[in-house]
């Protein structure tokens, strides 16, 4: 039978854990966006990294958490056709 409620419980955090790595694909409309260039594609993304990393030092909730960035992939073409 079916329960709709459930019980939920706060995940535990791992304080020796302190870094968070982000696996980022780009799509080829941003990689035009960004004139094609797949050097200045990895740059803005790790801007935005660096970006949220600036905001979670500020809010002072999770000083500790580091982000970073590991590059899958950035698509020059499109890959799926609509």
């Amino acid at each position: 039978m079916y329960n709709p409620i459930r019980t939920r419980h706060r995940r535990s955090v791992d304080p020796h854990k302190t870094m968070c790595e982000l696996y980022i694909q780009a799509d080829h409309l941003y990689y035009q966006k960004w004139g094609s260039n797949v050097d200045t594609v990895i740059e803005q993304l790790t801007a935005h990294v660096e970006a949220v990393n600036d905001i979670y030092k500020i809010t002072g909730n999770y000083p500790a958490i580091v982000f970073s960035l590991r590059i899958g992939h950035v698509h020059n073409i499109p890959t799926m056709q609509f």
